[in-house]
């Protein structure tokens, strides 16, 4: 496959996700990961798309819809610290809420070494990782999202959440902007979210860098709207002044 063959079936492939991993499109062209990255260089160069660690999407693409299977492989060890830092914040016997983040789903994996907690998702893979655990797991129930198959949604889960109250919750969600906006682009997750935050007494928003700068369609919240915001980068003196009662740690 010549190079501009190589270029046309990877815009190809953004168009229709808007985001991919260089291992999934290395597979799906069936050439060598370096190959891939060459193609990248020369897409952004054209000003087409944009690079981050271990993915690319398209430039300007605000309704970034990226699968669930491609964001839990980007930024892998920076989630993994995240998740890390954020588990400390849970106590033993917690009721812990979780959505169907990419993020949230590393934080499963530190949940289930704590003691006694209680632990409410809609997030299916997490689900799934939970089942093989002792750690006690409720099903927010409801229907697959049509727009992220990861995740349930719906009137059930909002029924489930809303009759429930948490000791911490735990979100996430694709973009920041200057102002300490947090947006996402899948709109029925918004209100699930925002179930979260209203039934819990401490609420965290996890944050790798990728987010900070991008904006998606739906507006979910802003910094005030959290308790602590848990990220790889330090956010204190971008975000501090503008939310004083705001916690901002660096994982």
């Amino acid at each position: 496959m010549y190079m501009n063959e190589r270029l046309n079936e990877i815009m190809k492939e953004l168009n229709e996700t808007n985001y991919a991993t260089v291992e999934y499109l290395a597979e799906k062209l069936h050439i060598s990961s370096s190959s891939v990255r060459r193609d990248l260089a020369a897409l952004e160069k054209r000003g087409l798309v944009l690079r981050s660690y271990g993915g690319v999407e398209l430039a300007d693409s605000v309704n970034r819809n990226i699968p669930f299977t491609m964001r839990k492989h980007a930024y892998i060890s920076q989630k993994k610290r995240i998740a890390q830092v954020a588990a400390k914040l849970v106590k033993e016997g917690d009721v812990v809420f979780a959505d169907g983040s990419s993020t949230c789903f590393f934080l499963f994996a530190e949940l289930i070494k704590i003691k006694g907690i209680t632990v409410i998702t809609n997030s299916i893979d997490g689900l799934f990782f939970l089942s093989s655990y002792q750690t006690k797991t409720i099903s927010s129930g409801g229907v697959i999202s049509s727009e992220n198959r990861s995740v349930l949604v719906g009137h059930e889960a909002e029924k489930t959440f809303d009759g429930m109250y948490a000791d911490i919750s735990f979100i996430s969600a694709q973009g920041i902007d200057e102002k300490g906006t947090i947006y996402d682009s899948y709109l029925s997750e918004i209100p699930i979210r925002n179930i979260l935050l209203k039934n819990s007494k401490h609420r965290v928003f996890l944050a790798d860098k990728s987010k900070v700068g991008r904006l998606s369609a739906y507006k979910q919240c802003t910094f005030g709207d959290v308790d602590t915001v848990v990220s790889d980068i330090e956010l204190t003196q971008t975000y501090g002044d503008m939310y004083k009662n705001t916690e901002f740690i660096q994982a």
